[in-house]
């Protein structure tokens, strides 16, 4: 059986499904969804219907077709169809035979914690709990399972165990059909303070997500949970031990209520601490997103977070609104944010901003341009340009002017290439009150057993390419990166569990060099060095008119072998022959039959003074193509 699960031993995070996430050094034991089909991914529902004959079902979702198949006539059931969002009606449309159609819609709405029926997703998590800030760091233990069941219902629940703590979870996710997707848990929590006291409470959270299709109107989530007093999550009960300090708890904050732009070190000058009796544990929490199209190129969304804590009377409260559309190949839009912390410092903004392209013949240049303006720093003019030169966009540069009236005018350029080696990065700013300039420089080594590679920045799944004697001939799917001297090249970001195209520019070879397949299909796991190896000839490539010594022809369509026995081409009309990766002396053998007398033999000069000037990457010559008197098998 298998496990469809990783091993994971070091630093890393746990999942946010169940139990909130945090980072943590140790041991995790998890499924992975990367290790299914995408077609049973995430959550579903199963479409079900009847066909009256052989008939395509076809399935959209806001527009476009996101599942297409062909079923017999009688009932159907559809589990494996994947939609593009969490939410947005499927239109399903039943071709039949003879043309007629049938379309009737079934509403789909899903929260992150719903899986398709018959899924299982656990994790287990062992170790030691890590922030980078708290000098309090337990020990701990954590499990999680939820398991999709049939009539649209993922059960889920988990335990935690640390040092001082204890919680666990339980709750259901539900697939409503017209009224959306609903998902509710309860968390219960026993923790034990730094004060010697014990706090136990309860925690009440529900995610909420639902489509107006019609409206073009989309709740893409929305969450609210509330807390008892004697309520601490697993981050909470850390903060808590860690902040105590003789008997108060230390509260640290960034002072937002003056400007300290232009001072050394202006973020450290802003931290500020504060003495309480209490340590203000969560109290509630509500997150809400909503996006509205308008029209075809236009789109409105406003996102809301607010949250508040037991014992304090401020808040910390985020409101995001914004408008983007286009005219023609210009975009455009609006953005407002206002802020406000539970020490009552907040900011508003509001930002606008226009992108205008400015490439032809396919080259990549763009122009920007935006003003801001915020309670504290006044009004900002920015205007830059972008874009990409050399092939494959390996060469990309921007500049940048801006002015503030508080700060001044800034300006920025910037210089960034990829290379087969690494890459390289260049940045120059210049201010009233500061100048910077800075290089960068980033790459990876990857040591086999024949060599070492020099590469771009490593990513978790590579692919090491080989082909001998092709330097310089790039990769497809990854600009800057090309076979090296040694013959080597790494495509250093692969999808694991997928299948990946390792292709080789064909544009890139040359002549007197031959890759007959230039292409391959791979499905690494992840973390793999996946190694492909590409059949590599060199030689001449040459085009031979050929004749046989009574004047006539080879048959069109014979085989002609090399003298190594490899297939090298076959006879064209009037006895044309292109052949590659040779060289001069070779013996090629043209074969069309296996009886005595069907087969004839020609020797490439090795003088190729008789040769016209090569002017298409290959010579052309013409020679006899002599009987022999056996067909020898290649």
């Amino acid at each position: 059986m298998s496990w469809r699960s990783r091993l994971m031993i070091g630093q890393g995070s746990t999942g946010n499904v169940i139990f909130d996430s945090f980072s943590f050094s140790g041991v995790q034991l998890a499924s992975s969804s990367e290790m299914l089909p995408e077609s049973l991914r995430g959550y579903a529902p199963v479409i079900r219907g009847v066909a009256a004959s052989n008939a395509r079902v076809e399935i959209r979702q806001n527009g476009y077709t996101v599942y297409s198949t062909q079923v017999p006539a009688g009932p159907f059931a559809l589990n494996d169809v994947y939609p593009g969002t969490l939410s947005g009606d499927l239109q399903v449309s039943v071709i039949e035979a003879d043309g007629t159609k049938k379309v009737f819609t079934v509403p789909y709405s899903a929260v992150p914690n719903m899986l398709r029926d018959g899924i299982t997703d656990y994790q287990l998590n062992l170790g030691r709990y890590r922030d980078g800030r708290s000098q309090y760091q337990p020990n701990f233990i954590q499990a999680g399972v939820a398991r999709g069941l049939s009539r649209d219902i993922t059960p889920y629940g988990g335990v935690l165990v640390a040092q001082n703590y204890r919680a666990g979870v339980v709750g259901v996710g539900k697939n409503l059909g017209a009224w959306g997707a609903l998902s509710l848990d309860l968390s219960l929590s026993d923790t034990d303070l730094a004060s010697r006291d014990n706090k136990r409470g309860q925690s009440v959270r529900f995610l909420y997500s639902k489509s107006l299709n019609t409206l073009g109107t989309e709740f893409r989530l929305a969450g609210y949970r509330y807390s008892t007093a004697g309520y601490y999550d697993f981050n909470d009960a850390v903060a808590e031990r860690d902040r105590w300090d003789s008997g108060v708890y230390r509260h640290d904050y960034l002072d937002d209520s003056q400007n300290y732009r232009g001072v050394p070190e202006w973020t450290e000058a802003r931290q500020r601490s504060y003495y309480a009796s209490s340590f203000n544990n969560k109290r509630q929490r509500l997150d809400l997103s909503v996006n509205q199209r308008i029209g075809d190129v236009s789109s409105l969304y406003l996102n809301i977070s607010n949250q508040s804590y037991w014992g304090e009377v401020g808040q910390d409260r985020t409101v995001q609104a914004g408008f983007n559309s286009a005219y023609e190949n210009i975009s455009y839009g609006l953005f407002v944010q206002d802020t406000r912390s539970n020490m009552v410092y907040g900011e508003r903004s509001v930002n606008l901003t226009l992108s205008l392209p400015l490439g032809t013949g396919g080259r990549y240049i763009n122009s920007s341009s935006s003003v801001s303006h915020t309670k504290r720093t006044g009004t900002t003019y920015n205007t830059g340009i972008n874009g990409t030169l050399l092939d494959d966009s390996r060469l990309n540069y921007g500049a940048q002017v801006s002015h503030n009236a508080q700060a001044g005018s800034n300006s920025s350029v910037n210089l960034g290439y990829q290379g087969s080696k690494g890459n390289v990065d260049f940045n120059h700013s210049y201010g009233r009150q500061y100048q910077q300039t800075s290089l960068g420089m980033a790459g990876g080594l990857v040591v086999h057993e024949g060599g070492a590679t020099l590469t771009q920045p490593l990513h978790n799944t590579l692919v090491l390419v080989e082909a001998k004697g092709a330097e310089g001939v790039g990769l497809d799917n990854q600009g800057g990166a090309a076979i090296d001297k040694s013959g080597f090249a790494v495509m250093t970001s692969a999808m694991p569990y997928r299948q990946n195209r390792v292709g080789l520019r064909t544009e890139d070879i040359g002549a007197g060099l031959e890759i007959p397949m230039p292409a391959r299909d791979v499905v690494p796991t992840r973390g793999a060095i996946v190694r492909v190896k590409f059949d590599t000839h060199q030689g001449r490539n040459v085009l031979v008119h050929s004749k046989r010594p009574d004047g006539s022809v080879p048959p069109i369509g014979a085989t002609v072998f090399g003298h190594d026995g490899r297939s090298n081409g076959v006879v064209g009309t009037d006895g044309e022959i292109f052949i590659s990766g040779v060289a001069d002396g070779d013996r090629l053998l043209v074969k069309w039959g296996s009886g005595a007398g069907d087969a004839c033999s020609l020797v490439l000069p090795g003088n190729p003074g008789n040769m016209a000037q090569p002017t298409q990457g290959y010579d052309t010559v013409s020679l006899i193509c002599n009987t022999v008197p056996e067909a020898p098998l290649p």
